[in-house]
């Protein structure tokens, strides 16, 4: 008897073409950049018509949406399989920044697709994209501060205030990465020593008292 919940080989063939395609898509956003990548072309690098990609994909622009979630997605299972070894708050924090840095850094294009204001390949529902493949990201973020702070690591805060401060500072520095990844003068292993060296100290000293 077959088993209910196995796919079928119809199913599984039609995964897989949706695969082919984000693939090939992938493939020609890093070698020609998004911008200079047509729905057509596309087709011909799978090796299927433009109206067989249709049943898929609608447009350029879902296929990109469907390639970046699809990225992000690898983030979280890297988060996943980071997070299960370390049980020092301190520790899990900046392997995680780590991760978080050294993933925009493998996947430039798709990294400032979803997080540059000036590119309009994600439509008009930027904000809710952004949000929708980056909750889970924040959400990690937010307790992985939470953690440090109730441990001790860090001084009293409020993780909403202090996670997006160090979410802010990682951020930033990814994008300059990925802006300057040819400059010979930028020296990346120092650039993140120094800016999570840094970030540590702000957070564990808290803020400086105001008048």
């Amino acid at each position: 008897m077959a088993n209910a919940n196995r796919p079928s080989i119809r199913e599984i063939n039609k995964q897989r073409l949706r695969q082919d395609i984000l693939d090939a898509a992938g493939r020609l956003f890093s070698a020609e950049g998004y911008q200079n990548v047509t729905f057509r072309r596309i087709a011909e690098e799978v090796g299927y018509s433009q109206s067989a990609l249709f049943y898929y994909f609608k447009d350029k622009e879902e296929v990109v949406k469907a390639l970046c979630v699809q990225t992000f997605e690898g983030l979280s299972k890297i988060s996943a399989a980071l997070l299960a070894e370390l049980p020092d708050p301190l520790e899990r924090l900046l392997k995680m920044s780590r991760a978080y840095i050294q993933f925009g850094r493998e996947h430039p294009h798709h990294y400032r697709l979803v997080f540059d204001p000036s590119s309009e390949l994600i439509g008009q529902n930027r904000v809710e994209f952004i949000g929708e493949i980056g909750r889970e990201q924040f959400s990690l973020f937010r307790q992985l501060i939470a953690d440090c702070v109730e441990a001790g690591a860090f001084a009293a805060g409020a993780p909403d205030v202090l996670s997006p401060a160090w979410m802010s500072a990682i951020h930033g520095l990814t994008s300059f990465l990925i802006i300057h990844a040819h400059s010979p003068w930028v020296n990346p292993p120092v650039l993140i020593d120094a800016l999570l060296d840094r970030l540590v100290v702000g957070f564990q000293q808290g803020p400086p008292s105001r008048p």
